[in-house]
């Protein structure tokens, strides 16, 4: 009875009124509601209404600075992935610039994507010009200076700028070494993955030279480590592929001497082991199967806790298979798997033994590969290539 003496003039006030109440019963959503709301919606691959949401965001009076920029990135990948609107992402990511430095760490997410959309829209040289002035920005020597030389190497290797790569990483390689910023071992394991990198280019376009080249960079930065007692062995592969016989047998030998003095002064059973592990890889490496399989095994009987133990096994696992031995390369792949359940060693252990299984069924297929061990496939010892490689403490 109430509502109908209302006068009817009143009713939008009093609708506003209800409204308002039943915000205030239930409360605005946060600017941190809406941002997980924009996820959620963009989750669904709905563009629109996390556009939607990310502009309410920044329509909060007093937002937070850090806040703000986290809304501008994702508005910036939001446009770019699900609206197709590079021109609204860059001015978002030029928003986050306005807001903080290149040399923050958003400010410096952001520089880089805009560098990638110069990149799309105006080519290489643009992009590098932008990210030459990036580097102004930033201290030299520092984490993000790298960090911006790493994105320039990056983007030459994945658009096939073979020349500006070439003559880009030496360069880079420099400063990875010398960044104060990083760790003694990030700047060994860094550069141990760019060398690794060039060098895997350089062979793909047939440039044996610039690998050998690399690969004596870096042992000549890292002469103490792992990586740098094992790279003679991968330059002589390649002496040898060149038919250099006679310098790769030189270093094979120089570098098998330098083992050897490692292995004596060896202090601990896992330095003794490190060592012992190296050797065992140089032997496959260089296609010795007999001893790679014996170093292997015996690092496996004798090392009971060390942490490359399973390792070796898989290693023993291959140079077995390698010999023709494929039945009990197959148990000891087996063993590996069932002993190291969910790790990164099952699933290695999974691939050598289906690899192994292609080579037991092609070898019933054609009975006379049984009496002949050179015709087995060589894919378990390529299975091996990578998971038996030496790491540095």
């Amino acid at each position: 009875m109430f509502a109908r003496r209302l006068d009817r003039r009143m009713l939008p006030a009093a609708l506003v009124a209800a409204i308002a109440f039943v915000l205030t019963a239930c409360g605005e959503p946060t600017p941190e509601d809406l941002l997980n709301q924009a996820d959620q919606a963009m989750r669904s691959q709905d563009g629109y209404e996390a556009d939607l949401l990310l502009g309410r965001v920044l329509e909060t009076k007093g937002l937070d600075e850090a806040l703000a920029i986290e809304a501008h990135m994702r508005r910036a990948v939001n446009a770019q992935l699900f609206l197709g609107d590079t021109e609204r992402a860059r001015r978002e990511l030029e928003a986050v610039l306005e807001l903080t430095p290149a040399d923050s760490d958003e400010g410096m997410m952001a520089a880089l994507g805009l560098a990638d959309m110069t990149m799309q829209t105006s080519g290489l040289a643009s992009f590098e010009a932008e990210l030459d002035q990036v580097l102004t920005q930033v201290e030299p020597l520092s984490r993000n200076a790298l960090n911006v030389s790493l994105h320039r190497y990056q983007m030459l290797a994945s658009t096939g700028a073979s020349p500006e790569l070439a003559a880009f990483f030496p360069a880079l390689f420099a400063q990875a070494v010398s960044t104060e910023s990083l760790l003694p071992h990030e700047r060994r394991d860094l550069a141990l993955e760019l060398s690794r990198h060039r060098a895997m280019i350089a062979d793909a376009m047939g440039e044996p030279d610039t690998s050998i080249d690399v690969f004596q960079g870096f042992i000549e930065a890292f002469p103490d480590s792992d990586a740098a007692r094992f790279m003679p062995f991968e330059i002589v592969t390649r002496l040898r592929n060149e038919g250099r016989e006679a310098e790769a047998e030189e270093l094979r030998e120089s570098a098998f001497a330098q083992l050897g003095t490692a292995l004596t002064a060896a202090e601990t059973s896992a330095e003794q082991a490190t060592v012992g592990y190296s050797v065992a890889d140089a032997y496959l490496m260089l296609g010795d199967m007999e001893s790679a399989s014996a170093e292997y095994s015996r690092l496996f009987d004798t090392y009971l806790d060390y942490h490359n133990r399973p390792r070796a096994m898989l290693g023993w696992a291959a140079t077995v298979a390698g010999a023709g031995s494929l039945e009990a390369a197959r148990s000891l792949a087996a063993r590996a798997a069932l002993e190291y359940p969910g790790t990164q060693i099952h699933q290695v252990a999974d691939g050598l033994i289906a690899q192994i299984e292609g080579d037991i069924a092609a070898r019933d297929a054609t009975p006379e590969a049984e009496t002949n061990p050179d015709a087995m496939s060589e894919s378990a010892t390529d299975e091996m290539a990578t998971a038996s490689e030496p790491s540095s403490p």
